[in-house]
């Protein structure tokens, strides 16, 4: 049976004993949200999912273009997208080394400054 049924905030809330405990919601769907801030939504998810000293690599114009090659790639407008990480790969791993040590040699100094 039901160990309690209430009222909050406008909705009706039981409990049901018995293996574990079930919450049962007796409320209407959310409300539907902006598409617009949905596909933002999917945005941040997609940059969460990026290594994150990637943020520190890049300027705020660079990050423009890098995103300008992901429209183009995710809507097939991308000219031989193969080719041109095949031609520029190779660089663009050595610039993101190179930024990444230069970093991490400015994080090195400024602990050395503490001590």
């Amino acid at each position: 049976g039901f160990l309690s049924a209430r009222r909050e905030f406008g909705r009706n809330i039981r409990m049901r004993a018995g293996p574990g405990v079930v919450i049962e919601f007796d409320m209407p769907p959310p409300p539907p949200i902006d598409p617009d801030v949905l596909m933002y939504s999917l945005g941040l998810n997609m940059a969460k999912q990026l290594p994150p000293g990637l943020k520190v690599l890049l300027s705020e114009d660079e990050l423009e273009i890098c995103m300008r090659g992901l429209t183009d790639m995710m809507l097939g407008r991308a000219v031989d997208p193969d080719a041109q990480l095949r031609e520029n790969g190779g660089q663009l791993n050595e610039l993101l080394q190179r930024r990444e040590q230069e970093q991490q040699d400015k994080a090195k100094a400024a602990g050395a400054k503490l001590l």
